[in-house]
């Protein structure tokens, strides 16, 4: 069961990405997150597109420096 602090985590996050042109999610990829994309295959996202995977990334990047921040999140 998810906590209710961390859904909205999880809804900032895809909003943030949803809004995010492209070269925004590009250049927010960490360098890591870069080379997993660059290696894509279609396997590691059900055959959708690079960019698709790489958008899936950022918004897991983001939903975890969120959770990693310290004091109050909202």
């Amino acid at each position: 069961m998810s906590h209710f602090s961390t859904d909205i985590h999880a809804d900032l996050a895809i909003d943030a990405v949803a809004e995010m042109t492209d070269m925004q999610v590009a250049k927010a990829l960490t360098p890591e997150n870069l080379t997993i994309v660059a290696g894509y295959t279609g396997v590691e996202n059900e055959g959708r597109g690079p960019m698709d995977y790489a958008r899936t990334l950022v918004m897991q990047q983001l939903f975890d420096e969120m959770l990693e921040r310290p004091g109050p999140h909202g």
